[in-house]
């Protein structure tokens, strides 16, 4: 919902009725200007406690209940004017509209009576909350749940980071916890929609494959070996989730002792030789990465070309000669008796040449074994033709078992065989040297890393101590084993999820019978629908990080263009598990160190703000109020700010000790980048002009034209 107008009755320091302690709003950027002690964190304090019943606390520095505030919510000049016995009253009314036009009031009342004259004691009531709703003209009690209005007004998910207090900004986002920002997407976003499908199609999954199981083991020809391999098969499946869990962390690792050096190089001086170093690294470390993935694919593919490349074979081809002798020897005596009992006398197999081309012979009168011309009607044209009728002849029983077109395409498949069988011994030894060969550009790409990283070293103890240099070996050490232990997890993976495939093959195999269609197209729709879930959510994911990232950097380099300051610009960096930390990197890509308090808060607010003005568009439906935001800010990034908020929300209510000076304020409301909405002054006043009397406190509004 969109503020209407707040007002207060004997709120704190807002003495009288609510006519007098009233604040109409409109949307665009609305100020409520005040010095230090002019009422700007009471007034905070007044949309927050009619919305949920608590104050903040300022000798604590926390919220409180009104239960614990008790009789301190009423101004000290009501309580100093009420009787024993007397009640004393304090409310608070909020009005705002929603997205339907439709306006709803909201007021808080809490009721006090003195029972001591000095003011010591008083019997406090709780709080009660009326919400009304606008009936054409007139207000009436709304039929909504007070939760449902509520939510409506602030979603609660939305309240740390759309009402705060300057003194909260730095909570708003811890950037040395690498899950803050990646919390607050989950929170202020859309994601959490395609979490729900992705968990959806996992369930139907699991479900479908639990299914596919049982089916398979009530057809199992045996049911003891299919329970068991079923079993084995869950077993896998936990090993393998284990395994994946455990290679998640090893690349997060990985990734954070990555940063870890990133952030100890940006901090050498020597700016010409560290950006040569690091540009030469990241190519070689790049370079090494494709050569192991190369590796690892060559050697896992030997297995497969003991088949594929015939290397099976590569001592074969004695014995293949000697099949080729006997083959000779049983085709000439085959032939021989066929001779014998045909016709017409042929000494070729039958069906060699095919009739095909025995048909294409005798058309072009041409015999295309010897390349010379038959010409029709002549002896060897009719020699051709003589093999058409010979394969047309009545086959006669001339073997009890006749093997020879059996033995005549293992003769066949051998003479293919015989070159690649011939080559083996030679592509073994040539696959065997590209993997030395592949080795050692491996060995030689991590020396030189070695030699960079000795170089950084040495940068390091010209520039920084020696504790230094001891953390810059120890992230690099970290970095060696996490390589190491990451490259074993992903081949026991491998491994794992092949042993899988090989025990469902196992399961089917000992299926008698047919498992319904339909159980078996469940399976395979659930496997597929996960994996489109999961890529699409990590596609939709990656996509509003970039977004958020392009974003926040637009609006940060908004807020700090006024500020000549060296800011540098965000980066958002993913990590494994979805995780994704901000850094502030220069023009390089260098992680910058020593960044003041104004830019980093600066930081967190533009990521806030990107967020918030997402497609979600909270910005749009909802009003950001907040108290002294500004407080650490230096002139040029504050009214940066003011210009990021006037442009990004629908509306904006701030109380603030910035624009006192009237010049300052009139330059503020002519500046065209600002949508301004309302501007009110607030004032201490104190009528009898005491102002160390409390009781003699009151704040005057006034609205700004």
């Amino acid at each position: 919902m969109i503020i209407k107008q707040i007002s207060m009755k004997n709120f704190q320091c807002y003495v009288g009725e609510h006519d007098v302690n009233c604040l109409k709003f409109s949307e665009g950027l609305n100020l409520i200007i005040g010095n230090n002690g002019g009422g700007k964190s009471k007034l905070f304090d007044a949309f927050y406690w009619v919305l949920y019943d608590q104050i903040f606390d300022s000798s604590t520095r926390r919220f409180s209940s009104t239960k614990l505030y008790g009789e301190q919510l009423i101004s000290d000049k009501t309580r100093r004017s009420c009787e024993i016995g007397e009640t004393a009253t304090t409310e608070v009314m909020l009005t705002a509209i929603g997205a339907n036009q439709k306006e709803y009031r909201l007021t808080r009342l809490f009721h006090a009576t003195k029972l001591k004259d000095d003011g010591s004691e008083w019997a406090c009531e709780s709080s009660s909350l009326f919400i009304e709703d606008k009936k054409t003209t007139r207000w009436a009690p709304c039929s909504e749940s007070e939760e449902s209005v509520l939510k409506r007004v602030i979603p609660p998910h939305l309240k740390k980071y759309m009402w705060f207090q300057g003194e909260q900004v730095d909570s708003l986002m811890d950037l040395t916890d690498k899950s803050a920002l990646t919390h607050i997407i989950n929170v202020l976003s859309d994601i959490s929609k395609y979490d729900e499908i992705v968990n959806l199609t996992e369930k139907g999954s699991t479900k479908a494959s639990t299914e596919l199981r049982k089916n398979q083991n009530k057809l199992s020809k045996n049911v003891g070996k299919s329970e068991e391999l079923t079993t084995k098969y869950e077993n896998k499946l936990m090993v393998i989730k284990k395994t994946e869990s455990d290679i998640s962390v090893l690349d997060e690792n990985l990734e954070i002792a990555n940063i870890k050096v990133d952030e100890l190089i940006s901090q050498i001086g020597d700016a010409t030789k560290k950006a040569e170093l690091k540009a030469r690294k990241k190519t070689l470390e790049d370079k090494c990465e494709n050569l192991e993935t190369k590796y690892t694919q060559r050697y896992s593919s030997l297995n497969s070309k003991i088949f594929t490349d015939y290397w099976l074979l590569k001592n074969s081809r004695k014995h293949i000669s000697k099949y080729a002798e006997k083959y000779s020897c049983y085709n000439g005596k085959h032939q021989a008796l066929i001779n014998e009992n045909a016709v017409t006398t042929i000494k070729l197999p039958i069906n060699v040449p095919g009739p095909i081309h025995i048909n294409k012979m005798l058309d072009d009168c041409r015999c295309h074994v010897c390349d010379r011309e038959a010409p029709q009607g002549s002896e060897a044209w009719e020699y051709i033709k003589g093999l058409v009728e010979r394969n047309n002849e009545p086959e006669k029983k001339l073997f009890k078992q006749d093997f020879s077109q059996y033995f005549q395409r293992l003769y066949e498949s051998s003479l293919r065989l015989d070159i690649p069988i011939k080559q083996t011994k030679e592509k073994i030894a040539g696959e065997f040297s590209k993997l030395d060969y592949i080795r050692n550009e491996i060995n030689e790409s991590k020396s030189e890393i070695e030699s960079i990283t000795n170089n950084f070293e040495n940068l390091m103890a010209d520039d920084h101590s020696e504790t230094i240099v001891s953390e810059f070996r120890q992230h690099e050490k970290n970095k060696g084993i996490f390589t190491s232990r990451l490259a074993e997890a992903n081949s026991k993976l491998s491994n794992l999820k092949q042993d899988l495939l090989s025990i469902n093959q196992e399961l089917e195999n000992l299926v008698t019978g047919e498992v319904e269609l339909a159980v078996i197209n469940a399976d395979k729709v659930f496997s597929t629908l996960v994996k489109v879930a999961k890529s699409t959510r990590q596609d939709v994911y990656l996509l509003l990080v970039k977004d958020l990232e392009k974003n926040a950097n637009s609006i940060f380099k908004n807020m700090a263009s006024r500020n000549n300051a060296i800011t540098g610009k965000i980066q958002l960096k993913m990590l494994p598990n979805d995780t994704c930390i901000p850094e502030i990197v220069d023009n390089d890509g260098y992680i910058m160190s020593g960044n003041n308090d104004g830019n980093i808060i600066l930081i967190k607010l533009s990521l806030i703000i990107a967020i918030l003005t997402s497609k979600a568009k909270w910005s749009e439906n909802f009003s950001l109020i907040s108290d002294a935001p500004t407080a650490k800010m230096a002139k040029g990034y504050s009214e940066g700010f003011y210009e990021a908020l006037s442009q990004n929300f629908k509306q904006s209510i701030v109380m603030t000790y910035d624009f006192i000076d009237l010049n300052e304020r009139e330059s503020f409301k002519q500046n065209s980048a600002f949508k301004i909405g309302s501007i009110h002054t607030i004032k201490s006043h104190f009528p009898k002009g005491n102002p160390e009397d409390r009781s003699d406190l009151q704040v005057l509004i006034k609205e700004v034209s």
